[in-house]
């Protein structure tokens, strides 16, 4: 299994998901591949998304694909990753579910593409209820826990 994502630092929600995915290892009692956390991808970043890096993704991810025969199945970081990976896989003749599993945070629903990849489904609303919560704390001179943690389901697609 690997891990792909956009590059992790200054950014708390990649690095949380990185170590989501190294603590289900070693939890099993599994070493983690490091040479499987794939963190450059940029395609998908709004400050950078042009042309030449989603070409320069493709070319990533085939070359790990065709050397890494054993990986059959990715998370991926965000949905958008999910979905050059599967564009990936489907121009090596691959099939998803069938050849490789997809699984990924986040999808924004049923219409932009025939596959549902399985997902977490993040508690949006909660997030922001939470996070106003924690700033009025804040305002009224408490202090509020440096974690916190909302609740989430995971969302069972057609990509496993």
């Amino acid at each position: 299994m690997a891990f792909v994502s956009p590059p992790e630092e200054y950014t708390s929600s990649i690095e949380e998901r990185i170590q989501g995915f190294k603590t289900a290892y070693l939890e099993k009692g599994i070493a983690v591949n490091t040479s499987h956390i794939l963190t450059d991808m940029f395609s998908t970043l709004l400050t950078f998304n042009r042309p030449d890096e989603f070409f320069e993704d493709q070319i990533k991810l085939r070359n790990f694909i065709e050397e890494n025969t054993h990986v059959t199945a990715f998370i991926a970081c965000e949905y958008d990753i999910a979905c050059v990976l599967a564009q990936v896989l489907k121009s090596l003749g691959k099939s998803i579910p069938d050849d490789y599993a997809i699984a990924c945070f986040d999808h924004p629903g049923w219409l932009y593409n025939d596959m549902i990849f399985t997902h977490i489904k993040q508690d949006e609303e909660g997030i922001g209820l939470k996070a106003v919560e924690l700033l009025l704390q804040q305002i009224h001179g408490g202090t509020v826990p440096i974690q916190n943690m909302v609740d989430h389901q995971l969302i069972k697609g057609n990509t496993l």
